[in-house]
């Protein structure tokens, strides 16, 4: 009999209740999982949370297990020394805010030591909070010698880099699109930031929500070679608790892995404004594009939300053969100083859809399958890529506080007032003219 398959998921938030336990009891559910598999909870938030499906009291000291079938599952409130109290694990899952992944991670490093080596340690994007950390990690981790255990990232929106593939069908890119000539990222949500989330969030919605664009890119470009970045808005809801900001659009320049070729891409990102829209292009020659579409959407029929597609744009958007894309906008400028722009939602441009590949539905249990059963994997990222993630991110965070200050400067400047009485911008609707989506006419404040 084959021995017992155990994984360890440090932490119980959402997205452990919305994706990770699911996928497993999926995973226990069906007919291919033949081991036992135990999946340990770890608990490490003050005061712990149990979280709702746990029926059963607990104290500090106490392990409440309950089984289904081949499932045993552990909920364990944590401490200092909770990884000394867990047996080696095939896989440790970092499920925490990106300010505490690293503690955690080396941690698991420090109380197994050279027993850690047997592990897959899998980290949710962003993967560290800045460059420090990790390093700091990696040190650690290169202290373990040869056979030291092999360090992942998770983006749930790279997972779909696999129905990319299915789209290719083996063939290179540049056969569907000719070659890439740039990429442009748009991921925008109505509801404002969660106020539970707050305090895992004060490094900005850019880092939290820029970072997908980055994993994907990574199976493109060399993320090393980023250049030429730019802000070209950014701003923050006046509210209370959320210093950074909540939107940006930014551009920069990166080099395509397979030719060296710098190409531009363009990050638009923002809660609270617009309407939500989830997508990424790679636009090729031609008036090709491949579109990973991660919208949830039926208000356009027949349009391929939740999917990867390779499409042409029509020349005309009256197009009567083409489909509506329900994305684009064009920008009309009016008659404003020079700090303030009217932008108005204007015509949209017709795609021909060309073939069409949907998402994983389950990513997550896709993923369990690999680690656990031997199946294909999800896209994850290497450690090196990772790394090569966060140091964007950092880079990304000096250019909007030069951008934040050099706003402030020119505020003062023609307002003649202290910038510290105002919060930073100073308007309710901070929101990039890209998020414009159909919500009528606005005026958005620039640098």
């Amino acid at each position: 009999m084959a021995a017992p398959k155990t994984i360890v998921i440090e932490g119980t938030g959402d997205w452990v209740r919305t994706s990770y336990r699911p996928a497993i009891l999926s995973l226990a559910s069906s007919a291919g999982l033949q081991d036992e598999l135990t999946v340990w909870y770890i608990d490490r938030s003050d005061p712990p949370r149990e979280p709702e499906w746990r029926s059963l009291e607990w104290g500090a000291q106490e392990l409440h297990s309950g089984r289904e079938g081949k499932l045993a599952e552990v909920y364990l409130p944590g401490n200092s020394d909770t990884w000394r109290g867990i047996p080696m694990a095939d896989a440790v899952c970092v499920v925490t805010p990106d300010f505490t992944h690293m503690d955690v991670a080396e941690k698991y490093l420090e109380d197994h030591g050279p027993a850690a080596r047997a592990a897959s340690i899998l980290v949710e994007k962003p993967f560290a909070h800045d460059m420090d950390a990790a390093r700091r990690f990696r040190r650690q981790l290169e202290s373990l010698g040869t056979g030291r255990p092999e360090v992942r990232a998770i983006d749930h929106y790279a997972f779909q880099i696999s129905a990319l593939r299915n789209l290719l069908d083996g063939k290179p890119i540049q056969d569907l699109i000719g070659e890439i000539c740039r990429f442009e990222f748009y991921m925008l949500e109505e509801t404002e930031t969660e106020s539970h989330r707050i305090s895992s969030l004060q490094g900005g919605l850019t880092r939290d929500l820029g970072s997908h664009f980055l994993a994907i890119l990574s199976h493109f470009c060399d993320l090393s070679s980023m250049s030429d970045i730019q802000i070209h808005c950014a701003g923050s809801h006046l509210r209370s608790g959320y210093s950074a900001e909540t939107c940006s659009a930014l551009s920069f320049v990166v080099q395509l892995r397979d030719s060296g070729q710098s190409v531009e891409c363009t990050s638009v990102v923002g809660k609270g404004i617009g309407a939500t829209v989830k997508f990424c292009d790679i636009h090729g020659e031609d008036n090709n594009v491949i579109r990973l579409e991660f919208t949830h959407g039926e208000s356009v029929v027949d349009y391929p939300f939740r999917s990867a597609f390779h499409a042409r744009w029509m020349d005309s958007e009256h197009d009567a053969t083409g489909l509506r894309d329900p994305h684009r906008t064009v920008i009309a400028t009016g008659d404003r100083p020079d700090d303030e722009r009217s932008y108005t939602k204007a015509g949209t441009q017709s795609l021909e859809v060309l073939d069409v590949t949907g998402f994983l539905s389950n990513p997550y249990r896709d993923l369990f399958e690999a680690l656990l059963i031997g199946r294909s994997t999800p896209f994850l990222l290497s450690h090196v890529d990772a790394e090569y993630v966060v140091d964007a991110l950092d880079r990304w965070s000096g250019a909007l506080s030069t951008f934040r200050r050099d706003y402030w400067r020119r505020y003062r400047e023609k307002s003649g007032r202290r910038s510290q009485k105002y919060r930073w911008p100073p308007y309710a609707t901070g929101a990039p003219f890209e998020a414009q989506l159909g919500n009528g006419r606005r005026i958005y404040r620039t640098a």
